[in-house]
């Protein structure tokens, strides 16, 4: 997970962040390894590099995560007079764009069965939405009626995703 870009001064890049595994700063909200990192290893890849974090070399793998990102997006939650705090305004959608945008160059030189060997991870979304809704002093009950447009928002993502996969394997049609 990385910074949201509207948020700069985080201090994600500062220890403790990465301290306990990295031993130095990595710009993800935790001191260690992420669930990701973990997966990565089992299957004897490398962590897979932050999409963010620019310069990085995504041959074996990207990581979209950004810290407290939404599935339903920051105009949208401030329309609903919520805190988002920090104010990120990184949601589903725009980490499914940079995955669009990137994914020409993924795969490179691999042939065309890349992506269907590869291994897509979606993370624990709509859980930053929830508590968007319990920082601005509303109820559980106040927030249950957006449970269905939170659960639908993160669907949507996941078929997005899937049909992104399908088109780079050439099953769109299917």
């Amino acid at each position: 997970m990385w910074a949201d870009p509207v948020l700069p001064g985080l201090l994600l890049k500062n220890l403790p962040y990465g301290e306990t595994f990295f031993g130095h700063p990595t710009g993800r909200a935790t001191d260690g390894r992420l669930v990701l990192d973990f997966i990565a290893e089992a299957l004897g890849l490398p962590s897979m590099p932050l999409y963010l974090a620019r310069g990085s070399n995504f041959s074996a793998g990207v990581n979209f995560a950004v810290v407290g990102a939404p599935a339903l997006n920051l105009t949208y939650l401030q329309g609903l007079n919520l805190t988002v705090n920090p104010p990120i305004n990184s949601s589903l959608h725009d980490q499914l764009v940079w995955f669009q945008k990137l994914k020409p160059s993924l795969c490179n030189g691999q042939g065309t069965d890349c992506f269907g060997s590869s291994l897509f991870v979606m993370g624990e979304f709509g859980g930053n939405d929830y508590i968007s809704f319990l920082l601005s002093n509303r109820t559980v009950e106040q927030a249950r009626p957006y449970v269905p447009q939170i659960v639908d928002s993160i669907s949507r993502g996941l078929e997005i995703l899937v049909y992104f996969c399908m088109d780079l394997v050439g099953l769109k049609d299917v």
